[in-house]
């Protein structure tokens, strides 16, 4: 289903609208049977601001949302986990026509532009928002002489391995991935 996450335990739901004082844009059903903790808006907000997170929370928003809405982060991670992926992560750009090769220690998330990934096999692969390339130790192996083309400007994440390395979701999904583009 379009726009739907599957979210884990210890995952925050309602955090943007407490903060902001807004009403919540989302509808949340649960899936099977759910134990949660309601947090008074006075309190969250106080340890909020009291440990210097206001700020952070807020500006990163757009980010973590961006990165929750991708395949590879959808399902089976924290709310937790994804802010630290984006403090973590820095944001970097392809200029049009460049060639890149996937990088080994870290995975690139696009978030926008157009790319096409060819493999040494001749698997060709469009890649657009919320693609993904490189971490080649968690999808099983390296990418030889794969090639990105840069076809339109991309802006995408970089995320250090050792961000995503503990997390089994991501790495089955990073599998999955490899598995299709360099079949055996």
């Amino acid at each position: 289903m379009p726009g739907s996450h599957v979210l884990s335990a210890g995952s925050m739901i309602g955090e943007t609208p407490a903060l902001l004082g807004s009403v919540s844009k989302e509808t949340y059903r649960a899936v099977s049977f759910v134990l949660a903790m309601r947090l008074p808006h006075d309190l969250y907000m106080d340890f909020v601001k009291r440990n210097g997170m206001y700020r952070q929370i807020v500006e990163s928003r757009d980010e973590l949302d961006f990165l929750r809405g991708t395949w590879l982060f959808a399902d089976g991670v924290s709310c937790m986990t994804l802010n630290r992926l984006v403090r973590e992560s820095e944001p970097v750009a392809f200029q049009r026509n460049g060639v890149i090769r996937p990088p080994d220690s870290e995975l690139l998330v696009m978030r926008s532009g157009e790319a096409l990934l060819n493999t040494p096999g001749g698997y060709e692969e469009r890649l657009g928002s919320g693609a993904h390339f490189g971490a080649a130790p968690l999808g099983g192996g390296a990418h030889g002489d794969t090639e990105v083309r840069i076809i339109d400007p991309v802006h995408a994440y970089r995320v250090p391995l050792g961000c995503i390395i503990n997390l089994p979701v991501v790495r089955w999904k990073m599998l999955e991935t490899h598995r299709r583009r360099y079949p055996a």
